[in-house]
């Protein structure tokens, strides 16, 4: 049934799915599965206003017995062992009962915590879901209820269970005798001594985005082990490499398909260095044991925020921590050999040199974590809550009029001028012929003084000279370019410091603001501008934005990350709703008289004078 409803959704084009289709696929008798799977579709084709299959919710007694399900891979699987531990302290006498892929299944293997494992495929979950008093989807539930991405897992996925956290928060693998013994015989018959450290090095994960360089790995074992270090390999594939037959060096990679028997050599290691790994996690759960974290696009004192020694080097790059935003990965900086810049900006001789000082006793790193800060709604000055992180910046959401705005401004961001393309150029056309024409109705005369803020290429100006209308446009770079190459008139400065000269004031029938109003620093003072410089008799002001309303759910925000933050965090400063900049408007004198919604989150308003 699930390849069956799968094959159906994607056949289907955007163009004629609608509510009732919606509604259609959930009538029918298909899986829980089937359902998530349809809610996602729908969501990432831009559908608003449709509600996720509900699980069972919580029970104020004890529940009997409870299901829990995470289809993901190792590190996943881990991590549930610590809430599930946290559930079972707060209900010892319920059953609980573990459903996901087979393979993370076997970490999970001799856990206390959980009665047994079930073998079943995803599409067949409805078939058992009856027999328990409570299911928790970990894999669906924790993605899309979680209100923000900044937050460390362990804390996100208890407060969505409203359980508290075990005593000790860290993963829970439980090893046979038989398996303990494995892994330390194993290494003592090949001449390692367990009296001294084991260094782990994990060599991949599961994104290239998230690797450190694998020749990097292989340079650092060396150095370790030419400097009497012992160390052990872990990876996934098996590849030719020059540290196989070293006395020192453990090779792991790829040694078993059986990751119990690589949990038992994980065992062995007082400190493991790893990127955002499975074995991140899995070296703490025997104990808290020292990890040192090699993190680019994600923040390492976020994620091993429970494990008390720890140490973090973080790649320095202009964008790094990405991470919390999942949607940033889509316009990465990868470098030709596909990893990222980020992780590249970790150098051997830097973890050499680290893993030197924590061997030596070096004290953990002292850090703090991001905190959120809040400040009043640009728009409607109301209270806000947090949407989701992007860089160093939070990303709150206002509980009145849903605009969406960061938590401090940013520094001033200062772009590069360009010429226009021909087809920018004949596009440009177009829209101002149109823009020009609407205005013109509006007023009843032909319109003559047009006020661009945010000239930007230029191409709206000329496309308006063309048509025989009075131009002029500001920017914060480009002017003299523009003025020079084609004989515009524009004025080179920051349209939020810019005091409009006398000559301006009452000047012109349109002002075009598009996509720059997000961009600001003071968007009411902007819009009070735009006021001044409308002519006294009538004139308008053409504002193009994104509609910050529909930033709702952590996937939307992933999905239109380029949306909410623009190319860069700090970017996008405030992305108002439409209720929003009805509000901001009419502080200023002004009212919105046209405004259009696009499903791509574009929002084009008319403003006028107020009557």
């Amino acid at each position: 049934m699930f390849r069956a409803t799968k094959a159906v959704l994607d056949d289907l084009r955007v163009d004629i799915l609608d509510g009732e289709i919606y509604q259609h696929f959930f009538r029918q008798n298909i899986t829980l599965v089937d359902k998530h799977y349809c809610y996602r579709f729908f969501l990432r084709r831009g559908f608003e206003d449709i509600t996720p299959p509900a699980l069972k919710h919580h029970e104020p007694i004890s529940p009997r017995n409870v299901l829990f399900m995470r289809w993901g891979g190792y590190g996943d699987a881990l991590l549930a062992t610590c809430l599930i531990k946290g559930y079972k302290e707060q209900y010892p006498d319920t059953l609980i009962d573990w459903v996901g892929l087979p393979q993370p299944g076997d970490l999970l293997l001799n856990n206390p915590d959980i009665d047994q494992q079930l073998i079943v495929l995803p599409h067949e979950i409805g078939l058992i879901m009856d027999q328990y008093d409570q299911v928790y989807d970990i894999t669906h539930s924790i993605e899309c209820n979680s209100e923000a991405t900044f937050i460390n897992p362990y804390d996100k996925i208890a407060s969505w269970l409203e359980t508290p956290l075990p005593k000790e928060v860290r993963p829970y693998l439980y090893l046979t005798k038989a398996e303990y013994c494995w892994g330390e015989k194993c290494l003592r018959d090949y001449g390692f001594s367990l009296d001294k450290d084991v260094i782990g090095i994990a060599i991949e994960s599961s994104s290239p985005r998230r690797t450190w360089p694998i020749e990097r790995s292989m340079d650092l074992a060396h150095r370790l082990a030419e400097a009497g270090r012992q160390v052990i390999l872990f990876g996934i594939y098996n590849r030719p490499s020059k540290v196989v037959d070293h006395k020192k060096i453990f090779n792991a990679i790829g040694f078993s398909q059986n990751m119990r028997v690589l949990a038992s050599l994980v065992n062995c290691c007082s400190l493991m260095i790893s990127p955002f790994t499975c074995y991140l996690h899995m070296s703490q759960a025997f104990g808290y044991k020292k990890l040192l974290i090699l993190a680019g696009p994600w923040d390492g004192h976020l994620e091993a925020k429970y494990y008390p020694y720890h140490w973090v080097i973080q790649g320095e790059y202009k964008c790094a921590p990405c991470f919390r935003l999942g949607g940033i990965y889509d316009k990465c900086e990868m470098s030709q050999d596909g990893f990222g810049l980020c992780m590249k900006a970790i150098s051997v001789d830097m973890v050499y040199t680290k893993v030197k000082e924590i061997l030596s006793g070096a004290s953990v790193d002292s850090y703090s974590l991001p905190q959120p800060t809040y400040r009043p709604c640009p728009a409607c000055r109301g209270a806000s809550t947090i949407l989701t992180a992007y860089g160093k910046y939070f990303y709150l959401k206002c509980k009145d009029c849903q605009s969406v705005f960061i938590n401090q401004l940013p520094d001033k961001v200062f772009y590069e001028y360009r010429n226009p393309t021909e087809d920018e150029l004949e596009l440009e056309y177009q829209d101002a012929n149109q823009i020009l024409n609407l205005i013109g109705e509006k007023l009843g005369q032909p319109l003559r003084r047009v006020f661009e803020i945010g000239a930007g290429t230029g191409a709206f100006l000329l496309a308006c000279r063309r048509l025989g209308r009075i131009a002029t446009g500001i920017d914060i770079v480009g002017g003299k370019e523009l003025n020079e190459k084609h004989n515009l008139d524009v004025i080179e400065t920051d349209f939020d410091v810019w005091q409009i000269p006398p000559e301006h004031k009452g000047r012109y029938q349109l002002v075009v603001m598009r996509f720059v109003l997000e961009h600001l620093n003071d968007p009411f003072s902007a819009l009070l501008k735009c006021n001044a410089l409308l002519s006294e008799a009538r004139g308008y002001v053409y504002v193009v934005t994104h509609d910050g309303s529909q930033l709702t759910r952590v996937q939307e925000v992933r999905k239109n990350s380029v949306m909410l933050g623009g190319n860069f965090p700090g970017e996008h400063i405030v992305i108002f709703s439409k209720a929003g900049l009805t509000k901001l408007a009419g502080q200023v004198g002004l009212e919105i008289v046209d405004c259009q919604i696009y499903p791509n989150g574009r929002m084009e308003a008319l403003l006028a004078r107020k009557t």
